[in-house]
């Protein structure tokens, strides 16, 4: 059951080091080339968290969005 979130904490954190070093690769480039870009919940997390948006990890932002995608799939 752990597998998922796992794997999305460690996307994340993946995909944060590349933006951070400015070397995104182009299978995720196509989303952009920001946290903000690639994220789909970073507007709701930066709405959330205001300033301090900046200091959360982007493993955690990648566990959040599976997470919140696993949600609206139970809502459905």
């Amino acid at each position: 059951m752990a597998r998922g979130p796992i794997a999305a904490a460690m996307v994340g954190k993946t995909i944060g080091n590349a933006v951070k070093s400015k070397e995104v690769p182009v299978y995720i480039s196509r989303f952009g080339r920001t946290i903000e870009d690639i994220f789909v919940t970073s507007t709701e997390l930066k709405h959330r968290f205001g300033a301090d948006f900046d200091s959360i990890p982007a493993g955690a932002i990648g566990l959040y969005t599976y997470m919140q995608r696993i949600a609206q799939g139970m809502r459905s």
